[in-house]
């Protein structure tokens, strides 16, 4: 079967011209035209016709998932006759009103780049859609300016941003008596969601309560919608100078309805790729390995060790190693390590902490900025 030159493009918003779209393409091949359109149903979509059918294949294998005015695209191949896509997007839910933060504008810079995503070895099987690689793991070698810093919002503040929302959604699992995996997933689906959109454009406590929501159906503890609501609402209203929309007297079914529909904004976001891997199931397995050589105590290692793992999902665990200040890196670990290198290096660190020095080889490392961290299996004397 033929490869089409042509590609339809879909996500992007309507401050997006043509000639943004033409120059976002031009590194695929050379384009014939791009044609730019609008529907009642699907909102704005594009036709982009190279030349050839190559560039038609590079635009779907590198402009799939980039970032294009802080939006996520969706780059897909075309029919060359009908000039019309495979399979049209469903269409998006309206968004909620903008909420902005007065945030002093970060530092100009020379040049704008959209996030930059790590290269991975092509596996001997395609990548399935729940892989963390596919999609989620960004390149902390150059500087990522996420939607957030391109609204004006600083580092500084975003990373502040991302860690008390985490903690928030801690709170919110223990209020509502969720297991721990729940808090954990809610916090990766927070944190790539707000790689694609900024926090001056959500409220983030709403965000968090439609991810712990989501998180207690994907892990088979669902909770009813008003106690997220009744839950959400109370520890909001407690927060010092908490920079949310939700305040007493609240009518509680406009909370509730807010949830339901950032949790289809969530979904959306994230192309429905709600099965997060879990470290601290690697975890167990990597203990197992390592303590069976050597006389320790493996539930204080695993103790320690799953402290470091909820911080580095959280965005907490770059600050243990010190990162230079003009060094630029993302909040949270999770968004550039997968989960066996997140628990090895946690298992790593236990035993540091719990002073077990006798390795005899440690096999992998991975530099991070100024920094090392040891992964994979160790290997004691």
């Amino acid at each position: 079967m033929e490869v089409s030159p042509n590609v339809f493009v879909s996500g992007y918003d309507h401050l997006v011209t043509k000639e943004v779209m033409w120059k976002h393409f031009e590194d695929c091949g050379t384009i014939y035209k791009v044609d730019m359109m609008e529907s009642a149903g699907s909102g704005r979509f594009s036709f982009v016709e190279f030349t050839d059918a190559a560039a038609g294949r590079a635009a779907v294998a590198n402009k799939d998932r980039s970032i294009l005015g802080g939006r996520s695209l969706r780059v897909r191949y075309a029919n060359r006759k009908t000039n019309t896509p495979h399979s049209s997007p469903p269409p998006l839910p309206p968004l909620p009103p903008t909420i902005p933060i007065a945030l002093s504008p970060p530092p100009p810079l020379a040049t704008s780049h959209p996030p930059t995503k790590t290269t991975t070895p092509m596996p001997t099987e395609p990548l399935g859609p729940s892989d963390p690689t596919s999609h989620w793991l960004f390149a902390s070698t150059t500087p990522l300016l996420t939607p957030s810093y391109l609204a004006g919002i600083s580092f500084d503040v975003e990373t502040q941003l991302r860690r008390t929302t985490s903690w928030y959604i801690i709170d919110l699992q223990r209020k509502l008596d969720l297991p721990r995996v729940a808090s954990l997933s809610a916090m990766t689906y927070m944190n790539r969601f707000f790689m694609l959109h900024s926090f001056s454009s959500h409220d983030r406590f709403l965000v968090a309560s439609a991810a712990i929501f989501l998180s207690a159906k994907v892990n088979e503890r669902t909770v009813k919608l008003t106690h997220v609501a009744d839950a959400s609402l109370k520890l909001a209203t407690d927060a010092e100078n908490a920079s949310s929309t939700i305040t007493l007297p609240a009518d509680m079914d406009f909370i509730k309805s807010r949830i339901r529909q950032y949790e289809v904004i969530l979904l959306n976001s994230l192309s429905y790729d709600v099965v997060v891997p879990q470290p601290h199931l690697a975890l167990a397995a990597l203990a197992d390995r390592a303590i069976a050589q050597v006389d320790m105590a493996r539930e204080n290692v695993l103790a320690v060790a799953d402290v470091f793992l909820t911080d580095a999902i959280a965005g907490i665990f770059p600050d243990c190693f010190r990162i230079p200040r003009n060094e630029w890196t993302i909040g949270t670990l999770a968004l550039q390590l997968t989960s066996d290198e997140l628990a090895a290096g946690a298992l790593y660190l236990s035993c540091r902490f719990h002073r077990y020095g006798s390795f005899s080889s440690i096999y992998v490392f991975i530099y991070l900025k100024n920094y090392y961290l040891c992964l994979s299996m160790c290997i004691f004397i």
